[in-house]
């Protein structure tokens, strides 16, 4: 894997979902303020200093071709780096190296989350009970938390602790779906009980 190029601005990661994920799901398209294709346009003209990677999923080789192009288009646009399906770029080294992580649900956003990484998750998400990122539903929202990023500002997010406890906790509940557990922690008391 390879590293995405020199960084002269504030990076900012954005890993964007498939259309199809998100499409036929009416509670899901209406948790975001904008399509995934707007959002990113709408970053790009309000926030200045930032460089945006956007990362192609690369399961979107070869397929819903109009949405890729449509993502690949908004390389005009000034600070935004497309990442495309087919890149040796390794998401886990943007993950590292970016200062704020923007999700639209997808699972990076918890990975990045584990990883302590400040993550910004628009819309809903499996995870988003977990309190391991800041979840918006509005576009005032995302501007004024990515702003405060920026300006190094993340008492919109939770603390680096909680991010990673939520994706540990996420994890576990992933994991542990359906299974009904034998020991359950009471919190009055703080004793097991069976």
């Amino acid at each position: 894997p390879t590293a995405p190029p020199e960084l002269s601005k504030q990076p900012v990661a954005l890993f964007i979902s498939s259309e199809y994920e998100l499409g036929d799901i009416d509670e899901v398209k209406r948790s975001m303020p904008h399509s995934q294709v707007e959002t990113i346009k709408v970053i790009a003209s309000c926030i200045s200093n930032i460089e945006i990677y956007v990362r192609i999923h690369p399961h979107l080789e070869n397929v819903d071709h109009e949405f890729v192009n449509s993502i690949k288009e908004l390389s005009a646009l000034d600070g935004v780096n497309i990442i495309l399906p087919e890149s040796t770029v390794d998401s886990y080294y943007l993950m590292e190296i970016a200062d704020l992580i923007i999700s639209f649900g997808s699972t990076t956003g918890v990975e990045a989350a584990f990883l302590s990484k400040p993550v910004l998750t628009i819309g809903c998400s499996y995870y988003e009970h977990f309190n391991a990122t800041a979840t918006i539903r509005t576009s005032e929202d995302m501007l004024r938390l990515i702003k405060a990023a920026k300006d190094n500002d993340f008492s919109g997010y939770p603390d680096k602790r909680q991010r990673n406890l939520g994706a540990c906790l996420y994890a576990f509940s992933f994991l542990n779906f359906g299974v009904k557990p034998q020991y359950i922690l009471d919190r009055k008391s703080t004793r097991l009980n069976s």
